[in-house]
């Protein structure tokens, strides 16, 4: 008899223990971190896009493109807004892309960028005034609904600029008319009827000061190095110089800004913010004059490389 009481107190803890282990569904688990698929490597991180702003109509977070609505008090979801739309899903990459293949990745990974890049806000009454990569919304706080989008892209350059969104920006609003500092370029906005009524840049005394270059005495080479031909390997990235240029971050740690036609029709077809690359070019410092990094490399010759992970190409 007390076998059977054994075995029966047994089965009954172990329906138990069962039971309470399943999940909540009022409070789901988080979900572990995602990792990219095999053949697409990570984004790099994107601009600061992070946003919190308190109004009589509620709290508004903006982050990757997104506006989300909360109860100002119990913090409530009241909706969210996806500025560009829901964001596609990775494309299937085979072991061989093919040409197809690589180009379909480039442009999910430019939708990406868009909702990656740097952002900022502004609140006008019931509005919400946006400003991320290349485009401005106005967005309605009551109805969570976007009233108007106009591009910031010049006239005539239909190209977008991945490397130039990850540049943090400065707003100001006076009247109806929106201000917009990104590096060293202005641009007007009337925020009424959307027309961009002019574009400025700051004066090169504005530019960052960084000193002159100084002899090497380890080489006795003198400053401001004769220019010449070199072949860097490195990863990519935005630089808030000169209305926004790419610079390279060798392996060593070296910073090069680069320069010329090449590297901006280059930078113009793809998204480039955070690739390993190979460039060529001809490498010189311009004593006296704002300098970044190691120098400037006006390119001659660009590579995409593979991930760091894989051999680069000889």
């Amino acid at each position: 008899m007390s076998h059977r009481l054994l075995t029966l107190l047994f089965i009954v803890l172990a329906a138990a223990c069962t039971v309470f282990a399943q999940p909540d569904p009022n409070h789901p688990q988080p979900e572990p971190p995602r990792k990219p698929a095999p053949g697409q490597p990570a984004l790099p991180p994107g601009g600061r896009n992070t946003i919190v702003e308190a109004t009589p109509n509620g709290l508004f977070v903006f982050q990757s493109g997104v506006v989300a609505k909360f109860d100002a008090t119990t913090l409530k979801p009241l909706g969210t807004l996806q500025l560009f739309g829901p964001m596609p899903a990775p494309p299937a990459m085979p072991d061989t892309p093919t040409p197809q293949d690589q180009q379909a990745l480039m442009k999910w990974k430019l939708e990406a960028m868009r909702r990656m890049a740097a952002a900022s806000m502004l609140v006008k009454d019931n509005l919400l005034l946006i400003v991320t990569a290349d485009t401005f919304f106005r967005v309605n706080q009551r109805v969570m609904g976007i009233e108007a989008k106009i591009s910031l892209t010049d006239i005539g350059d239909e190209k977008p600029n991945p490397s130039a969104w990850m540049t943090p920006m400065t707003l100001t609003l006076q009247d109806n008319m929106l201000y917009i500092l990104r590096a060293n370029q202005l641009t007007a906005l009337n925020i009424n009827n959307g027309e961009i009524t002019g574009h400025g840049d700051l004066p090169r005394e504005m530019m960052p000061i960084t000193p002159p270059a100084v002899p090497d005495k380890r080489t006795d080479k003198p400053a401001g190095d004769t220019p010449r031909e070199i072949t860097v390997v490195g990863v990519l990235h935005h630089v808030a110089l000169e209305g926004g240029l790419l610079a390279l971050r060798s392996v060593e740690g070296d910073e090069y800004v680069l320069e010329g036609k090449v590297i901006a029709d280059f930078s113009a077809k793809q998204a480039v913010e955070g690739a390993r690359a190979r460039v060529t070019g001809i490498f010189s410092q311009h004593p006296g004059v704002a300098q970044y990094g190691k120098g400037y490399l006006e390119v001659e010759r660009i590579q995409l490389l593979p991930d760091l992970n894989e051999p680069a190409p000889k």
